[in-house]
């Protein structure tokens, strides 16, 4: 009994422990350097002891540097992170917040070809990074000046790509309306089948994640789905076409008895997105809005399938494991 004690405890100390086990003496020194230099520059700093980042604040806005050893003994991935801008959440209304969603993604594409940081969507949030690869703290920190100022107006970068963004969303909503055949109404209210025979569409394999009405991640792509950390599911794919232009995709989720699972009012498909190609070949990162609920017996244990529509034609199935959460 002792010795099954003992051993309970040396699991505990080694889990307490592993966050510094992953935190080097290469990352150690680095951080080191960097809150030393922050310090003399006149930031208040702090340590976040989940990550082992060195966070600070200029004009009330939340930056953190992150440290990641690579294969050189003395290489460092440093990437400076700052606030995210925050999208309207599911629960103030699906329809908005899935607008704002697919604005976004348009938005940060175009900040990817445009500036030398990063931003992406992440649930309901576009998140701001820059990294820098050093083979040293002193080198970085001679960077780190510069690395701040372009991070520094990412949000203004962010807000204007966004408002030409929403004028190409509404432009391809517009068109869609008017021009979809599948949409029409025909008399007794029978649907006009839509013309197209095949896609030019190449979609790749299909990640899926949890997010909850916050739309913070409770499960990552491609992570471990359960009855009980299920609630909003997200479709991530990447996606190119031989033919530059406006898409119509949509998502079905089929469950375990290869029943559709819809939203109210659509019979159609369990999620759309509207997508924009404007170079052939160019493969680029979709992220379908999420679809759920936060009701605990809503998503059942099996193998769901999902499939994804260039408009009627399918261009991509896939299948995913949701295990009970017993």
């Amino acid at each position: 009994m002792k010795n099954l004690k003992f051993l309970f405890l040396l699991m505990a100390l080694l889990i307490a422990n592993i966050g510094g086990f992953a935190f080097n003496a290469v990352e150690k020194a680095a951080q080191k350097e960097v809150k030393d230099y922050l310090e003399r520059q006149g930031f208040k700093t702090e340590i976040d002891n989940d990550d082992n980042s060195v966070m600070f604040k200029q004009s009330d806005i939340l930056y953190w540097v992150t440290f990641k050893a690579l294969s050189d003994a003395n290489g460092i991935l440093y990437t400076l992170h700052r606030r995210p801008v925050k999208l309207p959440e599911l629960k103030d209304g699906v329809v908005k917040a899935n607008l704002n969603h697919e604005i976004a993604v348009y938005a940060v594409n175009e900040l990817n070809e445009k500036f030398p940081y990063k931003a992406y969507v992440r649930g309901q949030r576009v998140n701001f990074e820059f990294p820098v690869y050093a083979s040293s703290p002193q080198e970085y920190v001679k960077q780190l000046n510069n690395v701040l100022k372009s991070l520094r107006n990412a949000q203004n970068d962010f807000d204007a790509a966004a408002r030409r963004s929403k004028a190409t969303v509404d432009s391809i909503h517009n068109y869609w309306a008017d021009n979809d055949t599948a949409r029409v109404i025909l008399p007794g209210g029978d649907r006009l089948g839509n013309i197209k025979t095949r896609s030019e569409l190449k979609v790749g394999k299909v990640a899926i994640g949890s997010v909850d009405n916050r739309g913070d991640f409770i499960v990552d792509y491609d992570g471990f789905l359960t009855t009980r950390n299920c609630e909003f599911l997200m479709e991530k794919v990447a996606v190119s076409a031989s033919v530059p232009g406006e898409y119509q995709l949509g998502v079905k989720i089929l469950n375990p008895d290869k029943k559709m699972i819809a939203s109210a009012g659509n019979k159609e498909f369990t999620t759309e997105l509207n997508l924009l190609i404007k170079k052939a070949n160019k493969e680029q990162e979709v992220v379908f809005p999420p679809f759920g609920t936060t009701s605990p017996d809503f998503w059942q244990p099996g193998i769901y399938t999902i499939q994804i529509y260039d408009a009627n034609v399918l261009v991509r199935e896939d299948v995913f494991n949701i295990s009970s959460g017993q």
